[in-house]
């Protein structure tokens, strides 16, 4: 499912500027602005090649965000919140830029 659709489905707060994703582990977190959230390329998805999507892979719900490095595309994803401030994810607070965006050769 497009993370869009989901996300105009519930109806996005005018006071969110982020979108907040949760890993199972409640440990790993990544978040999105909401232009980037909104992208008609970012996924939510369950299946691979037309199965569920193995726990190993990160199912049975993982993020796809494929113009961005992984660590942007959450394993084993069980919450989305909406939020007004921006969060350091677990890989941003180790160093990594908040703009994963991978760069075109």
């Amino acid at each position: 499912m497009p993370l869009r659709s989901f996300l105009e489905s519930i109806g996005v707060e005018k006071t969110a500027k982020y979108v907040k994703f949760y890993s199972s582990d409640s440990i790993y977190t990544d978040t999105l602005t909401i232009d980037q959230a909104m992208m008609e390329d970012i996924t939510i998805a369950v299946l691979r090649d037309g199965k569920p999507i193995e726990q190993d892979l990160g199912g049975p719900v993982r993020l796809i965000v494929p113009k961005m490095y992984a660590y942007k595309s959450v394993k084993w994803l069980n919450r989305i919140e909406c939020i007004a401030q921006d969060h350091t994810g677990y890989w941003e607070a180790r160093g990594y830029s908040t703009n994963a965006w991978v760069k075109a050769k």
